[in-house]
């Protein structure tokens, strides 16, 4: 298992996480086990694998980039919201079908920016030579990690994952969540504090979302929809990114490359 941690958390994950979250070693790595398991990050990793010679190197750095980003994300998920140190079985049980589920819906649960961020992603990816299968999947990283957040409102309001999701992705686009997630995104992160301060308002900001959503459900009647709520004739409209696109992260400001090889300028190169 820790050997597993390191191979796919990088060198510094456990103390960074260690650090970041006062947790122990032994909770770090049991948490990252079931984030990979719940995300079925072995399955992309192998479906990455099976690509060489077929996708070019730097796509397939990209993905795993992603993937260790979404687990890495997971893994503080799971040991700032759940009892300490996890049951591994019970948690993966009881997260993974759940997530799956939502996971597999995300092109009909998305809205706006959140809906043409996952477009953008897949069109590049299935346009690079990845299969329409994984491209779906990794398209999914950035909406994918509040389906934790879903599952335990549904947990906790006896609502079904599905009806919960449905609120949580309008209710980010109502609000334009995405675009205050992508302020938080931009802010400088020189030295560890400022990672972490950066870390920990990304993590405020998607708590505060999963409250909004439980206090969304208890005000209904059962019965209502997302767009029951708008007055009549209103339109809703979608909203463009500005400027060139950014692929992979969501962050849009014009940093300057760290390598005089990559063109992405996004931020999974270095730890989220």
């Amino acid at each position: 298992m820790v050997n597993d941690t390191v191979n796919t958390g990088g060198t510094s994950f456990l103390h960074r996480l260690r650090e970041e979250t006062g947790a122990s070693l032994e909770e770090i790595v049991r948490a990252q086990t079931a984030a990979r398991a719940i995300f079925h990050a072995a399955e992309v990793w192998d479906g990455v694998e099976a690509l060489d010679n077929t996708v070019e190197a730097p796509v397939q750095t990209r993905i795993r980039l992603h993937s260790r980003r979404l687990c890495e994300r997971g893994t503080r998920w799971l040991l700032n919201n759940r009892p300490q140190p996890l049951q591994l079985a019970e948690t993966v049980e009881f997260f993974g079908e759940r997530v799956e589920q939502v996971w597999s819906q995300l092109p009909k649960l998305l809205r706006g920016a959140d809906l043409d961020w996952y477009q953008q992603i897949y069109d590049e990816l299935t346009g690079a030579g990845v299969p329409a299968e994984l491209a779906t999947r990794v398209a999914g990283f950035s909406s994918a990690f509040p389906a934790l957040d879903i599952v335990s409102v549904a947990d906790r309001t006896g609502k079904d994952p599905m009806d919960v999701a449905e609120v949580y992705y309008d209710l980010a686009d109502r609000l334009h969540i995405t675009q205050l997630m992508d302020r938080i995104i931009e802010l400088p992160r020189a030295d560890r504090w400022q990672s972490m301060a950066r870390a920990s308002i990304r993590e405020d900001l998607y708590a505060a979302h999963a409250a909004l959503t439980a206090d969304i459900l208890a005000a209904g009647n059962g019965t209502s929809t997302p767009n029951s709520a708008s007055p009549p004739g209103r339109r809703r409209t979608r909203r463009s990114w500005a400027g060139p696109a950014r692929p992979w992260t969501r962050s849009r400001a014009r940093r300057p490359s760290t390598s005089p090889t990559c063109r992405w300028r996004c931020a999974p190169c270095a730890p989220c």
